[in-house]
């Protein structure tokens, strides 16, 4: 019998920072790929994985461990698992070993692995170094190829096409170059016989293999999956078409020793690898035994999630065992969009708007910021769609976070007759930048629209001026913002200080906080906020006809006040004419009842404003606090009474 045949699991470290955990292999940290773990376990603990094959490279972080393990080792099955953010570093790699041994059959799987056929056979000739896809579900799939692959790994492309014919979930190409695509592979529907690489020792193994190569081996964020399965089918997402839609459970007992694992480890952050947390019941109980185990070890510390969009009871008793165990975690909404119209394109039209309302007020009950998420460039969106989109926001008060629409492989929205319905085109990204309802001027617009939005709004440099042009002369806050912006766009040096706030990220989406913005910021920080609010009421009053009478320049007043400037004192506090802070609170209880506030401000007996800078942002400019703008979190605006959020 010939050796064992060498398994090579791959998986990059991310770049660059996702959400709010460092994933980078430069940090003092890394993470693992639960999926690549689940995949390689269930094959290496699988008949052929003990009898013919050798596990000995847990994992293989880099593409020079991966070529060099394979120098020293010889050919082997080559592992990828593969999604967006690490797509292109696998296919590189998997280049990279065909180029140094073309004996290595490499199996390529995962989110961003196409499994549409036409997509898949096009990818297949486009990659020739893939040998192999794999779609659906990897653990039983990888165990049955390398049964399969065993007394073929040594012999002709036609016998290795042979070997793997029948498998089902696998397309590849046989040696005349025609596209094989076996039979869908059914679901797993005993989560339970999956062997856990938590529980396993294989991830225990990963970590002794990086102590020994001297790499760091501290642990920032570990993958829980509790359970697999999405009752959506949204366009856009691969998450339901590729999990077969129905909901099925781990065990219990699985997922409280795993998080016991995590607990030990001392892993900062977790990340629920389920489609909609809060979708059912039992997902209480395993809020109860993340808060009960961060009690017990000090570990977990933050819970990232996708929660559920039609859950806000169930995720309010969660959300409390975390609040008393201190497990931070960001509480988002995921909207994607209010449009009726484009809800029905997307297929999301099942899940109601109200229900975001509710998860919104579950959120303002407990005194918690959170964000909503939107889509910008969904089929069936138009520019009046997106402004609405943002109104709603607004209204709400919450911060928005903005994602441009990128076309998954493996989603519905990839399907080339809905590609072909929709009238869709993409970039060099996938990112959707033409479809049926708006061309790529107007989706330029949106985004331009939307930069300024997270500007103006998120952090907070136009906020209460905003607020009063609403209230008191009925201009929706979104058009006031878009008017402005195309404006500066039309003749950026009929608005010089407009201009240097914006243009800059005007020339990217999503918008990126780039030197020149940096720069622009600093400037700001250095001169102050009063000549852009000077060139800001001059336009409302070319534009709307209104005048910069006393109201509206206690609004500004208060609104420079409130922006940090190096020099600042820490704290101060404004006299008014008028109580700033009532009028605020009476609009905004009026804007998430779905009315107009009717107090005008000049009905407000006077009042003051304590402003405090309680995070140092009069001091020193530091641009490395700033991150992307399209997130919500940062803000510019200094504490106040303001700041508070209304109930």
């Amino acid at each position: 019998m010939r050796r064992a045949i060498p398994v090579y699991p791959f998986h990059p470290s991310p770049r660059r920072a996702t959400g709010v955990v460092r994933q980078s292999a430069d940090d003092d940290g890394f993470y693992l790929s639960l999926a690549l773990g689940l995949v390689a376990e269930a094959a290496r603990t699988s008949d052929p994985g003990r009898r013919r094959y050798d596990f000995e490279h847990p994992v293989l972080f880099s593409e020079d461990d991966l070529l060099g393990a394979v120098r020293r080792d010889g050919p082997g099955v080559v592992l990828f698992s593969s999604y967006i953010w690490n797509v292109d570093a696998n296919l590189a790699a998997s280049q990279a070993v065909k180029a140094l041994d073309p004996r290595c059959v490499t199996i390529h799987g995962g989110p961003s692995t196409p499994k549409h056929a036409p997509i898949t056979a096009a990818f297949l000739r486009e990659q020739p170094h893939v040998d192999v896809t794999l779609r659906g579900e990897g653990e039983l799939a990888v165990g049955e190829l390398l049964g399969r692959l065993a007394d073929a790994f040594d012999g002709s492309a036609a016998e290795r096409a042979r070997a793997l014919s029948g498998v089902p979930g696998l397309t590849f190409l046989d040696a005349s170059g025609a596209v094989v695509r076996n039979d869908d592979r059914p679901r797993i529907d005993d989560l339970g016989a999956v062997t856990s690489p938590y529980l396993s020792g294989y991830f225990d193994r990963v970590l002794g293999a990086r102590e020994k190569r001297g790499r760091p081996t501290q642990l920032v964020m570990a993958t829980l999956e509790t359970n697999r399965g999405c009752p959506y089918n949204c366009t856009f997402c691969d998450w339901g078409s590729l999990t077969l839609q129905k909901i099925r459970t781990f065990p219990i007992e699985r997922v409280r020793a795993e998080l016991e694992w995590i607990g030990r480890h001392q892993i900062h952050a977790i990340f629920l690898g389920d489609a909609n947390f809060g979708i059912l019941a039992r997902d209480v109980e395993v809020a109860g035994v993340i808060a009960e185990t961060r009690r017990r070890l000090g570990y977990p510390r933050e819970v990232v999630a996708n929660y559920t969009k039609n859950g806000s009871k169930l995720l309010a008793e969660a959300f409390e065992l975390w609040n008393a165990a201190g497990v931070a975690f960001e509480p988002t909404i995921s909207i994607q969009t209010t449009d009726t119209a484009t809800l029905r394109v997307v297929r999301r039209s099942n899940i109601k708007p109200e229900k975001y309302e509710e998860l919104s007020d579950v959120y303002r009950a407990m005194g918690l910021p959170s964000r909503v998420h939107l889509m910008m460039g969904l089929p069936g969106q138009t520019v009046a769609a997106w402004k609405n989109d943002l109104q709603f926001v607004f209204a709400r008060q919450e911060a928005a976070q903005i994602f441009p629409t990128r076309m998954l492989p493996n989603s519905p929205m990839a399907e080339p007759s809905y590609v072909a319905e929709n009238r869709i085109r993409v970039d060099d990204t996938s990112t959707i930048v033409e479809t049926a309802t708006f061309t790529e001027a107007e989706w330029r617009e949106m985004g331009r629209l939307a930069s300024a939005f997270l500007i103006h709004h998120n952090w907070g440099v136009l906020r209460y001026v905003l607020m009063h042009l609403q209230w008191a002369h009925g201009l929706r806050a979104v058009d006031v913002i878009h008017d402005h912006t195309e404006a500066v766009w039309a003749d950026p040096s009929a608005f010089p200080e407009a201009s240097a706030l914006l243009r800059p990220l005007f020339e990217v989406w999503p918008p990126e906080l780039c030197g020149s913005t940096v720069a622009t910021f600093g400037r700001f920080h250095e001169r102050g906020w009063a000549p852009l609010f000077d060139e800001l009421a001059t336009f409302v009053e070319r534009r709307y006809g209104v005048a910069r009478d006393s109201a509206f320049d206690l609004v500004l007043r208060v609104q420079e006040a409130v922006m940090p400037r190096s020099g600042a004192p820490a704290s101060r506090t404004l006299d008014l004419e008028h109580d700033f802070v009532a009028y605020v609170r009476s609009g905004c209880r009026a804007m998430l009842a779905g009315e107009a506030p009717q107090a005008r401000l000049e009905s407000f007996p006077r009042g003051s404003l304590p402003v405090r800078d309680e995070q140092g942002r009069n001091g020193v400019f530091e641009p490395d606090r700033l991150r992307n703008v399209t997130g919500g979190d940062p803000q510019w605006e200094l504490a106040s009474p303001l700041t508070e959020r209304a109930r």
